[in-house]
């Protein structure tokens, strides 16, 4: 059988669950000892051996310290387990999501992701990672229990054995039901998300509008049903704990009037029922958590066969082709492409040259965007070919592909952090390299006025015509040799568009195609050719 993402995390850190368990192996030993000491304590009680008391109750205090100390570094460690363990299985679920391509990232929502990454990892963590030492810590409590039971009475400990595997009835019957309502839970907290983030970003056009009383109803609608799924998972889950809790009070209670009937049988002393007793409870309450903990097992099997789709499904963008260094020109030859059965492209066929700046305009939903998502490799479902100075696309590294092509979007998305990592992204430049970036990109009054202060909300602070220059000083300290701007200037007013227009026109030797809505006469004929998108092709609208 397969070994699965979440059971390979767990393996990886085995010594530390091996050494949490020993500690808490101890400290279940101990308690059983205690259980021996007490019986002893009660005894010399009854004898009147004031000697055999003060002995017992020291050595008894000795054991509870003891078994507290090791219990606690038990606990710790299983801490520390599930913490690496989350840490690393996270890491492996961002690390996938990364790796997909454009076409298999939005086959799911953000919320999706948001929640896989939030509330289903903290189902793993608190419910599958941390149970493992836990467990081996009830088995073994509930060994030397029985041991313990045996050695004291093996008649008393065969007339009750059946009694103690009573809660572990509650996981076979509830636990399945438990897991179904945890996956509701889940699907309607992703919705939530959905709409939760959807009015945050939509703040301004709501208070804009008028929108409060409407957007008020959408929000108690999805918050009441995340908040009447949880009542119906709680109300499973109360049921669990109530079963396995009168389960658990029946098996005591049995096991005591066995002992009683023992006793007036003259087979059994008081002392020995006390410590029975004990031993009983140390055996009785870890098979009451037992059934507990693997209730949750079993309650996030939904959710880690959900995760594992996703940690071992296919990812189709090329990864080890060809690497491209520097490009040129782009040709595409006889391209088709449809987009959820809507043909967009027709055999469309165009070079595009090296430094040449063009527009492209158009109809909205004509195609304009997705053309640069095809020569940024987002879409690989098309026919005919896309090429890089000779080279197919298809055969070409993506992420070298990318090293070469900068985008500008109409939102520009900004890290918290400063602007100087924000421009370069976290690579390494020159000083000098920077310098001109924040120059040609006419960044000079930001930049001295932020310095190294932490830029937070995606900028929320910055106006838009800033933002754009930001997305022009990374293309520049990148030094691309294609930049793409999708309907970068739809948001700026018109200096500010003006201003972004010139930045990209001026780019020497630099290949600029720059998807606009913008029809302004002055601005389209500085570029070398405006291209409209019609009827499935590119027709040349004016070439200077």
């Amino acid at each position: 059988m397969k070994i699965k993402t979440v059971e390979k995390v767990a393996l990886k850190y085995i010594i530390i669950g091996i050494m949490s368990s020993i500690a808490l192996v101890i400290s279940s030993l101990l308690y059983i000892l205690l259980a021996f000491y007490l019986g002893k304590i009660v005894e010399a009680s009854l004898d009147l051996d004031m000697l055999s008391f003060k002995k017992g109750v020291i050595i008894a205090l000795g054991i509870i310290t003891f078994s507290g100390v090791c219990n606690y570094m038990g606990q710790v460690l299983r801490k520390k387990f599930s913490v690496k363990a989350t840490l690393l299985y996270k890491q492996k679920i961002i690390d996938k999501i990364l790796g997909f391509s454009y076409t298999k990232y939005n086959q799911s929502h953000q919320s999706y992701y948001l929640n896989m990454m939030t509330e289903e990892t903290y189902v793993i963590q608190e419910h599958y990672f941390m149970q493992f030492s836990a467990i081996v810590q009830n088995f073994s409590q509930i060994i030397f229990g029985i041991m313990a039971l045996v050695y004291i009475s093996w008649k008393f400990t065969l007339a009750v054995f059946g009694l103690f595997f009573l809660p572990l009835l509650v996981p076979v019957f509830i636990g399945p039901i438990l897991s179904r309502r945890r996956m509701s839970v889940n699907s309607i907290h992703e919705s939530y998300i959905v709409t939760l983030k959807g009015i945050l970003e939509g703040f301004e056009l709501i208070r804009t509008y008028g929108l409060l009383n409407i957007i008020r109803e959408q929000f108690k609608s999805a918050n009441t049903k995340l908040e009447n799924t949880r009542y119906h998972f709680s109300k499973v889950d109360f049921l669990k704990d109530i079963l396995s809790n009168s389960l658990t009070a029946i098996s005591q209670m049995g096991a005591i009037a066995i002992g009683v009937a023992l006793i007036f049988d003259g087979q059994m002393t008081v002392p020995i029922l006390f410590a029975a007793v004990q031993i009983i409870n140390a055996i009785i309450n870890p098979i009451d958590d037992l059934s507990q903990r693997l209730s949750w097992i079993v309650g996030t099997k939904l959710v880690r066969e959900k995760h594992e789709r996703m940690l071992s499904s296919q990812n189709t963008e090329n990864i080890n082709g060809t690497i491209i260094n520097n490009i040129n020109n782009i040709v595409i030859e006889n391209l088709t492409f449809s987009y959820e059965n809507q043909l967009v492209f027709d055999k469309l066929s165009f070079r595009f040259e090296k430094g040449k700046k063009y527009a492209i305009i158009g109809e909205s939903g004509s195609g304009k965007s997705t053309l640069l998502k095809l020569l940024l490799g987002h879409y690989g479902n098309y026919e005919g070919d896309i090429l890089y100075d000779d080279l197919n696309q298809r055969s070409i590294d993506l992420s070298s592909l990318h090293r070469n092509i900068s985008s500008i979007h109409q939102n520009t998305f900004l890290f918290e952090d400063t602007l100087k990592n924000n421009i370069e992204l976290y690579k390494e430049h020159t000083k000098s390299d920077y310098d001109s970036a924040i120059i040609k990109s006419n960044l000079m009054t930001l930049n001295k006025l932020v310095g190294e202060t932490i830029l937070v909300d995606n900028g929320s602070k910055l106006s838009g015509g800033e933002k754009q220059r930001i997305a022009i000083a990374r293309c520049l300290i990148n030094k691309s040799d294609i930049i793409l701007v999708d309907e970068a200037t739809s948001s700026l007013d018109s200096e500010n568009a003006y201003l972004f227009f010139n930045s990209i026109l001026e780019l020497n030797g630099v290949l600029c195609i720059v998807v606009t809505h913008n029809d302004n006469p002055e601005i389209l004929k500085r570029f070398d050719c405006v291209l409209r998108v019609k009827d499935y092709k590119l027709e040349i609208v004016n070439e200077i």
